[in-house]
């Protein structure tokens, strides 16, 4: 019998650090966050200086390194944080040992938030590139964005095989709703989405990650990472799974606001070693979709990581993917076990 806490992820981040020593991390880096605060401040801000004055796309080193300061115990944190119940139960990857295909290939959730965002022309221009390497991925809806053009294009999506998941109508922090305003919020965009739904579940079996699903998943991602005690409550009466993630190059903070102009090589190359060096089999791994004046580099990224994950082995797909892969390997192993 295979000892079920050796394969089961319960969503408590991918840190697999006694929770003393992360505690005592998450502090030291707390620290010395404090005393390099004012430095890298200033530091920043004359680098945002003469970037502005000499018309740059690139040079954003105080801000991936200071992402890179943070990142070295974001797996701390999100185990330390899942231990209040406002982040009980969240997802944060899959179990690394089950996450792979029948191939033996080890698996990725390639989640893009804030879909479909505001620039048919950009978002267009990623599900090109995602046909093109045959990928599909978890797309995080905000669903207040759905109209005009977008409404023919989250239809493509689907139809290209692509998994739609709650983020909520508004791209904004839903901590301190109510219970009943934040089941309203929650409600809405689940019925903008249902029609989505139902065409991709009427093709189901053209599509491999649906058709080997154990079960239908109902993904939810907090915006802003943000989730209450009240959010978790009402989550769970109604069948959701909430889902973070181990693996986030923070790509709207680093070169993600460019405005008129595309980021530069630079910034991809940035993001995409960041991800690809942090992620393994059950990763669950955060971008977010390119709009009209940010995140201008989001579709040189996501296909700069999809092609380096491959050459180290690793599969993109969706969300349930992923978490079927999980059940089934669980399953095989010891049965009657499955991931949560």
């Amino acid at each position: 019998m295979v000892d079920p806490t050796a394969v089961i992820d319960n969503g408590g981040g991918a840190c697999s650090r006694p929770m003393t020593e992360s505690a005592f991390r998450v502090a030291g880096a707390t620290v010395g966050a404090a005393v390099l605060a004012l430095p890298w401040v200033a530091a920043l801000g004359v680098e945002e200086t003469v970037r502005i004055l000499n018309g740059s796309n690139e040079n954003y080193r105080m801000r991936s390194a200071g992402w890179s300061y943070f990142s070295m115990v974001y797996n701390d944190a999100a185990s330390l944080v899942s231990q209040d119940q406002s982040y009980n139960g969240v997802r944060w990857s899959f179990p690394e040992a089950m996450a792979h295909d029948m191939d033996g290939v080890g698996l990725v959730s390639l989640t893009i938030d804030d879909a479909p965002g505001d620039n048919p022309e950009v978002l267009t221009a990623l599900l090109d590139m995602l046909n093109e390497l045959k990928v599909q991925a978890t797309f995080f809806c905000t669903t207040r964005l759905i109209r005009g053009p977008m409404t023919a294009l989250m239809q493509r999506a689907v139809l290209d095989g692509h998994e739609v998941a709650n983020h909520c109508p508004e791209d904004k922090s839903y901590f301190f709703s109510s219970e009943v305003d934040f089941e309203a919020a929650l409600d809405e965009s689940n019925d903008a989405l249902e029609s989505y739904q139902i065409t991709l579940e009427k093709q189901a079996q053209n599509i491999t990650w649906l058709a080997n699903a154990s079960k239908r998943w109902k993904w939810f991602r907090p915006p802003m990472g943000h989730q209450s005690r009240t959010m978790q409550s009402v989550l769970q009466r109604k069948g959701y799974s909430s889902v973070l993630g181990d693996v986030f190059s923070n790509d709207c903070f680093i070169g993600g606001t460019q405005c008129g102009r595309a980021a530069g090589q630079q910034t991809v190359k940035w993001n995409v070693e960041f991800s690809e060096t942090r992620s393994r089999a059950g990763s669950v791994v955060i971008f977010h979709v390119p709009q009209a004046t940010q995140r201008l580099a989001s579709v040189d990224i996501i296909r700069g990581f999809i092609e380096a994950s491959a050459a180290k082995g690793l599969k993109c797909t969706t969300l349930s993917g992923v978490a079927s892969a999980v059940d089934r390997n669980i399953n095989a192993r010891a049965p009657g076990l499955a991931a949560e």
